[in-house]
């Protein structure tokens, strides 16, 4: 197939059936990309995710995408609502009797006490509009993994380009933002000032990004335009200038770790000459980087782990997990959690609004059960991904799909990405994609 010919079929008229499902869920992906960067507040950009949830769920509910329900397992259709489901169960009200039993419980008691609430009806969760909040949203993750199982091959592809270019608008954003030291294209108030961070509040949510923007791009080149491997290595050298502009540790060791892979799966396939270029290319990059002022202060940043708070944030949350962790205390409790616990010693003007580290939070806000889900989660997607795999016809997709949920996988250990909807959505592309395979394709 000729690079003009691809060009053609990825800009044909797409079925009538998917129409408005596809807009729908192009919508949706833009609207959380450029407005869900940082911690939900009141407002207009949490209106406009939810009214742009609200029209996926109605599009796929009420139009052709209902009847993908029928070819998608059981057990795919659990995995993907068991954070809603879980989420829901938090905020059910429970008897006096049955909360007042519960573990850690003394405080909350006493502060009902103060207003003659202890013994009406309270749920797990300390804090019900937080973990309101998170049920939307996974509700809407689960709405838009659904939609993208009743995308056709070619309205997926579609997909993979409209979310790649949401990730250039962010770089060309990061660029003027690194060059005016944060003064220009400041959406968040709460936001890293100076490095690159795109449509994000956080540099290392951007970072991670980037990262799988290798891995988007490589699909694009390999499996959509088909064109020269030369654009893709250009690019990839774009984004590792880019990562050192972010200033995460993490983010570069994610970009190394994706470029890795990206190798690894077409190094039968690459010609000398290619490997060669961007041998000496990324040789120059390097020479580049490591004397420019940007790369001084990312290198002591490597170094200086001993000031790093995030291994204080655990030790700190130790009793917290020891006491709360067998039921868990509602999705988003996690902040008045460790207000209540953190020693005195530790206390700082930092607000502590993440445990940075997923696992654990999710072990803290969802007990048992969290963990559990994640595991259950884990089995079904290595059996998805080694299905996918073995097929010829899914191969590539699969391998998307596992090498972003592989770098946000990572990325979790040292952070919280999955609990902003910007970043949410590459999760839950790549989640549909893992998962492909397990869907029974009609035609």
């Amino acid at each position: 197939m000729t690079r003009r010919a691809s060009r053609r079929d990825i800009l044909a008229v797409i079925p009538q059936n998917e129409r408005m499902l596809l807009g729908a869920t192009l919508l949706m992906i833009v609207t959380l990309v450029l407005l869900g960067g940082a911690a939900p507040q009141p407002g207009l950009n949490m209106a406009a995710i939810f009214f742009s949830g609200i029209l996926l769920l109605a599009t796929l509910f009420f139009g052709a995408g209902f009847a993908v329900f029928r070819s998608i397992p059981t057990a795919v259709i659990l995995v993907v609502l068991a954070p809603l489901l879980l989420t829901l169960a938090q905020l059910i009200p429970l008897p006096p009797e049955i909360w007042q039993a519960m573990p850690g419980q003394a405080l909350r008691l006493q502060a009902l006490g103060l207003i003659d609430l202890a013994d009406s009806w309270q749920p797990i969760s300390l804090m019900p509009i937080a973990t309101t909040y998170s049920a939307m949203i996974c509700l809407i993750f689960a709405g838009l993994v659904f939609a993208l199982f009743a995308l056709s091959e070619r309205s997926s592809n579609i997909v993979i380009l409209a979310l790649a270019t949401t990730v250039i608008l962010s770089l060309a954003v990061g660029l003027v933002q690194f060059a005016t030291q944060g003064v220009a294209f400041k959406f968040y108030q709460e936001a890293h000032d100076g490095p690159l961070i795109g449509f994000f509040a956080n540099k290392n949510h951007m970072a991670l990004i980037i990262a799988c923007s290798n891995i988007l791009f490589h699909y694009i080149s390999r499996t959509i335009f088909r064109s020269s491997k030369i654009y893709l290595y250009l690019y990839l050298i774009f984004s590792s200038v880019a990562i050192v502009a972010t200033n995460s540790r993490a983010g570069i060791i994610l970009a190394a770790i994706s470029i890795f892979m990206i190798f690894w799966q077409d190094f039968d396939k690459i010609r000398k000459i290619y490997f060669y270029i961007a041998l000496v290319l990324f040789t120059l990059l390097a020479g580049f980087v490591m004397v420019s002022p940007t790369f001084d202060i990312v290198f002591e940043r490597f170094f200086d782990s001993q000031n790093d708070v995030r291994w204080n944030f655990v030790i700190n949350s130790l009793p917290i997990i020891k006491q709360y962790s067998l039921l868990g205390y509602g999705t988003g409790s996690f902040s008045t959690l460790y207000i209540t616990q953190e020693a005195v010693q530790s206390l700082s003007p930092v607000y502590v609004n993440q445990l940075h580290n997923d696992y654990l939070q999710l072990f803290i806000e969802g007990g048992i059960l969290g963990v559990l889900m994640l595991l259950g989660t884990a089995v079904a997607m290595f059996v998805a991904v080694r299905r996918g795999l073995r097929n010829e016809a899914t191969r590539r997709l699969t391998w998307l799909g596992f090498s972003i949920i592989l770098l946000f996988a990572l990325h979790s250990i040292l952070d919280y990405p999955l609990r902003r909807p910007a970043a949410l959505v590459f999760f839950a592309v790549a989640f549909s994609y893992a998962f492909r395979p397990l869907v029974r394709r009609n035609g």
